[in-house]
């Protein structure tokens, strides 16, 4: 009988329920850094060049982030800049996935290999400080998403919030989803009228019944078509997911490809003419049967 195969370096758990978190509709960047987070903090108590790391801890620098973020595209090396590394990191604070804190070099030269590169600081990212040589990223709830045990069910005297993230990103309660698909909505088409109330209230009522993902693309499809379109002439979000007249089906990803099927382009909706009440032919036109 041969002996499984070892895997070097180790594992942790990801969490099937990231698919309907927050973070899965960020750009993607977000989930790669999310993973590095998880994937490099201490599984158990450490001591290591006199410095104490504990488990769910990373000890790092915007350098290495920046490095383990950096991709390939046609030979190019492509790296996120400071100031986007500082929002992202910011953007899962926020979410309570993560507490970032500063490391200090208490008046001595570190000898924590992890820190021997001197941190950019952020107001001049070639400058070096001696009291700043770091930050310490501590992955929230690191215990109870890195527990198999509490992927059996759910642990009558604690509730599972699943990797960092807080129980209202339970697919079941899609308030958060409801609200996230509305920002994504306003930033990408940017309309004259927001009505957030309704529109969060309408999307998590489509929730029940489409995916989010869905949902997402079809407000990308939307955008395609209403790029040069004046933002006055944009559906607000309380309208483009009504109840009763739902515009974001037309274009739901099965729905818009059928409809642009052999489309050599898509092309914005044509606008009737514009009635002037000062123009006896814009009157005419209003109430011609043509």
């Amino acid at each position: 009988m041969h002996e499984k195969a070892k895997i070097p370096k180790g594992g942790f758990t990801l969490a099937r329920k990231t698919f309907t978190s927050s973070i899965w509709l960020k750009e993607s960047l977000y989930l790669k850094l999310w993973v590095w987070i998880i994937g490099r903090a201490n599984h158990e108590d450490v001591e290591r060049n006199g410095f104490l790391y504990k488990r769910g801890q990373v000890v790092t620098t915007y350098n290495e982030i920046i490095k383990a973020l950096t991709h390939r595209h046609n030979r190019k090396k492509i790296s996120p800049s400071l100031k986007k590394v500082r929002i992202m990191l910011e953007w899962l604070a926020n979410e309570g996935m993560i507490r970032v804190e500063p490391v200090q070099d208490e008046g001595k030269k570190s000898t924590n290999p992890h820190l021997a590169e001197r941190c950019r600081t952020g107001a001049d990212t070639g400058a070096e400080t001696g009291a700043y040589v770091g930050i310490k990223i501590i992955a929230i709830n690191y215990d109870t998403y890195q527990d198999l045990q509490n992927y059996k069910g759910r642990h009558r005297d604690k509730n599972l919030s699943e990797q960092g993230h807080n129980n209202n990103n339970d697919y079941n309660n899609n308030d958060n989803l409801s609200v996230v698909l509305y920002e994504y909505y306003v930033a990408e088409i940017s309309p004259s009228e927001k009505a957030k109330q309704r529109a969060v209230a309408n999307i998590k009522s489509h929730l029940k019944n489409h995916p989010h993902e869905d949902l997402k693309q079809a407000i990308s499809n939307y955008k395609t078509v209403t790029a040069k379109r004046d933002p006055q002439y944009r559906k607000n979000p309380a309208n483009f997911f009504g109840k009763r007249e739902s515009a974001f089906i037309d274009y739901l990803p099965a729905n818009f490809q059928a409809n642009n099927a052999g489309a050599q382009e898509v092309s914005e909706p044509q606008r009737p003419p514009l009635i002037s009440f000062d123009d006896p032919e814009s009157i005419e036109r209003l109430y011609s049967n043509e």
